[in-house]
């Protein structure tokens, strides 16, 4: 839907627009240049739809970073929920495209502005004054290629940013959610921020209250798209400036939805799917968010995934992953995609997670952790870890002993650590669910619970880091 007084501000391409001034204070005045400089922030809204819908015409050029100059920030990502009672009975047939060939990976690298490269013979301490990418000398780093010395070039994490050739500051951003108490659904509206160490809940104005809204970091700030109120979905847009939420617009995105699958991959948000619970409609679109363009309907050439909601997500490798989710039958899945910014393909690793949707998940070291999640809509919940390996193309199983089992928690990355909250345990006579309220962190070997206060018990709640 395009509103024609937006268009008129920053319409240069149609869609929604914004005017630069917004976007400055939502991420920062060198994007609000960019935006400037194409005639605003743009989008276009949509109806939902299969991959092979009709693409937009404002196709953008998606060539991908090569695997080890890749981020490993990933949203998360992902995103949260769908309501407890609005897939019921929503049935249909589980129809699987064919199987896509792998990724194009002939593209040449995307090359960023901000980032000069010298080739010399050898990169050193001696040579580079920046980090070495290789034999190349990287002399104005960013959060995918950050260090300084003449080292080897590092990718921030999601919840950091590269400054003096390291990668500081940052915290995660959690908001929403959903609970049933004395039988009655309770949606939460509030903002609460988490450091590493404590939490601290944050009184500002924002979003109306809501779950399962899609939330992912994209230029350092937490983008928030849609959700459910428990009556209708939303399609709006939200920005986290580091202090408020800043309003891009109702009916600012595409179809409404709650319970996406999203994620960064190389500054652009890619949404897949999620549910509409107005229209009972479960759907398999890919769309994506930039700060040059907004929303858009991304060009895919190829078939995906059929349509889902409650998949897990990151991005590792210079791929969005996508695991799991659940069909429109309910029935959970066991896939494992890969999107390059153009193209779908299906993996085949040898051993797989077992079929689940409502799993957490973030990007360490370069690889993809899945945690938990339901059996299908309702069903019992998990407990065990998985780690995706992109240079392997395989899955492993880690032999921890970690959080108890659980669906649709809060999941991000921070300082190195999958921050994982809350969640739902299990169903109760009668409807509701059983929600949690506490934190635990994965250090890459290791769960650990911290004892800390911090938001209420709930699930379906959405999280992203910000970076200072």
């Amino acid at each position: 839907m395009v509103h024609d007084d937006a268009s008129k501000a920053c319409g240069a391409r149609g869609g929604v627009g914004r005017s630069a001034r917004v976007i400055a204070v939502a991420l920062g005045a060198g994007v609000a240049a960019a935006c400037a400089s194409l005639g605003g922030l743009t989008g276009g809204g949509g109806d939902s739809g299969a991959p092979d819908a009709e693409v937009d015409a404002r196709s953008r050029d998606a060539t991908m970073h090569d695997a080890k100059h890749a981020a490993d920030a990933a949203t998360d990502g992902r995103t949260s929920a769908r309501h407890d009672s609005g897939r019921d009975g929503a049935a249909r047939d589980r129809v699987r495209p064919a199987e896509a060939g792998p990724p194009d990976t002939t593209s040449p690298r995307d090359t960023h502005d901000d980032v000069h490269e010298r080739t010399d013979s050898g990169c050193s301490a001696a040579t580079c004054a920046g980090c070495c990418n290789g034999d190349a000398c990287v002399t104005a780093t960013d959060s995918l290629r950050c260090g300084t010395g003449g080292g080897a070039c590092e990718a921030c994490d999601e919840s950091h940013s590269c400054a003096a050739g390291a990668c500081t500051g940052g915290s995660l951003v959690l908001f929403g959610g959903v609970v049933h108490q004395g039988g009655q659904e309770l949606q939460y509206n509030d903002t609460w921020v988490f450091n590493g160490a404590a939490w601290k809940q944050i009184v500002v104005n924002g979003p109306p209250a809501r779950n399962g809204a899609n939330m992912a970091t994209v230029n350092g700030r937490p983008l928030l798209f849609g959700g459910f109120n428990g009556t209708d979905n939303y399609n709006d847009t939200w920005v986290w400036n580091g202090a408020a939420w800043v309003s891009l617009g109702a009916d600012s995105g595409p179809g409404a939805r709650n319970v996406g699958t999203m994620a960064t991959l190389n500054q652009t948000v890619v949404l897949f799917g999620g549910f509409d619970n107005q229209t009972l409609t479960m759907l398999g679109d890919t769309v994506t968010w930039a700060a040059d363009g907004g929303w858009g309907r991304s060009q895919v050439l190829s078939p995906g995934p059929v349509p889902l909601a409650g998949g897990a997500a990151g991005t590792p490798g210079g791929f969005m992953v996508l695991f799991g989710g659940s069909n429109a039958s309910n029935v959970a899945l066991d896939d494992t995609w890969l999107w390059n910014g153009v193209r779908w393909a299906k993996a085949s690793p040898a051993v797989s997670p077992s079929a689940r949707d409502g799993s957490a998940a973030g990007v360490l070291g370069g690889k993809l952790v899945l945690f938990g999640g339901e059996q299908g809509y309702a069903e019992a919940v998990l407990d065990d870890t998985w780690v995706w390996d992109g240079s392997m193309s395989t899955w492993a199983q880690e032999n921890v002993t970690g959080p108890p089992g659980r669906a649709y928690a809060a999941s991000a990355v921070l300082n190195g650590e999958l921050v994982v909250f809350g969640g739902r345990v299990a169903f109760q006579d009668g409807g509701g669910s059983v929600a949690l309220g506490d934190t635990w962190t994965w250090n890459g070997s290791r769960w650990t619970e911290l004892h800390i206060p911090g938001p209420s018990a709930r699930y379906y709640t959405s999280m992203a880091a910000q970076v200072f």
